[in-house]
């Protein structure tokens, strides 16, 4: 693919790791304001952005990630690894309320990842799909994720698998052609204990999604 590249006024190109400040900063924002997980944990805005620098020059050497701008400001990510990529152990030690939503994701994609490792190599895994606020409603998720899709296509990726934690999102990844393969429900999910997820009144499940490409 020829990168960057524009529609409806927006520029789309891959995150690189100069770039990945604002990237970080706006999937921060977004997800402590919006995300159900991180909200029902109590993710601050400050963690979210802790967890995700670190993550990054490990996760964009990958290029993979796709980022939206307008007006030269970041106003969407899509953030994306090969499924077999794993986050640095001090990525995730920098979010202290990240442990139930990683138990949750582990669980729900556990057998997912029992497939023979030469099949996840060539599967793009979308983690964070995020848009500004005020930029909502103009088709830029959409676009972020058929970006993000055909650049993984592009380099080699044959399916791509995401989990979709509430149903707007899962709506804009069945409109890419994603079918649900996997479900954890917020009510009988336990961690320690307790369910941390049980109190979610804007969803009431994770679903896996998986599309061919």
């Amino acid at each position: 693919m020829q990168f960057p590249m524009e529609s409806g006024g927006v520029r789309y190109d891959l995150i690189a790791s100069g770039d990945f400040a604002p990237a970080a900063t706006l999937v921060a924002e977004v997800f402590a304001r919006d995300e159900p997980l991180a909200v029902a944990t109590g993710q601050t805005r400050e963690e979210l952005t802790a967890m995700l620098s670190l993550t990054g020059p490990s996760a964009l050497a990958e290029q993979l990630s796709i980022g939206a701008a307008s007006d030269g400001r970041t106003v969407g990510v899509a953030f994306a690894t090969a499924f077999t990529w794993l986050p640095p152990d001090e990525a995730v030690a920098a979010s202290p309320n990240y442990a139930p939503i990683g138990a949750l994701l582990e669980e729900l994609e556990a057998e997912f990842g029992a497939r023979p490792r030469e099949e996840l190599e060539r599967c793009v895994h979308v983690h964070m799909l995020a848009v500004d606020r005020a930029h909502r409603d103009r088709g830029i998720g959409r676009e972020l994720l058929r970006v993000c899709l055909g650049n993984a296509r592009a380099r080699g990726m044959i399916a791509a698998v995401s989990d979709a934690t509430n149903p707007a999102s899962r709506r804009t990844f069945e409109a890419a052609g994603f079918t649900a393969i996997g479900q954890a429900h917020y009510a009988d999910f336990a961690f320690e204990g307790e369910k941390p997820f049980a109190g979610i009144a804007t969803a009431d499940h994770t679903a896996l999604m998986f599309c061919t490409l």
